[in-house]
């Protein structure tokens, strides 16, 4: 598809993120809502910080790859993590690419945000500063608010 649109390759791209924000959301924010969480979990959640480490602890039990670790300021909400293993490895291996390729931990970088801070879906946003697919050692993400329009006013 790219290669027959490659102007559509940005329309594409921000589109797996959306996806990958929403599935997030929709996932965790389940398993955040079940009584296991409730029963287990929430009992040993004093902050955030806390919130964001029993998450981290689900999701490497998916094989998507490793969160090795995280920053959270609750403060100024801002978020950064370092995964490695990124099954995104994978497709890039061979021949290295010019720009970061893990669009699913972006939405899923996002998604935590939304999750723990957020009142709703994109209310933070990601982007990837680091990348395996290119080169990089690991896989980095920096996540901060959206700014609402209304905010600037």
């Amino acid at each position: 598809y790219i290669k027959v649109f490659p102007k559509a390759t940005h329309m594409v791209e921000n589109s797996l993120v959306d996806a990958a924000q929403w599935c997030c959301n929709a996932t965790f924010g389940g398993i955040m809502e079940s009584q296991q969480w409730k029963d287990l979990i929430e009992p040993m959640v004093e902050n955030a910080h806390d919130r964001m480490t029993a998450l981290s602890a689900v999701t490497n039990c998916l094989g998507w790859g490793h969160l090795d670790s995280f920053e959270l300021d609750e403060q100024t909400k801002d978020f950064q993590m370092i995964v490695k293993n990124s099954y995104y490895l994978n497709a890039f291996k061979d021949n290295k690419s010019d720009k970061p390729r893990c669009y699913m931990w972006t939405g899923v970088a996002a998604g935590y945000m939304d999750l723990l801070f957020g009142k709703k879906v994109h209310s933070f946003e990601a982007k990837e500063v680091k990348c395996v697919c290119k080169g990089d050692e690991h896989c980095e993400f920096h996540v901060k608010p959206v700014t609402e329009l209304l905010e600037l006013l």
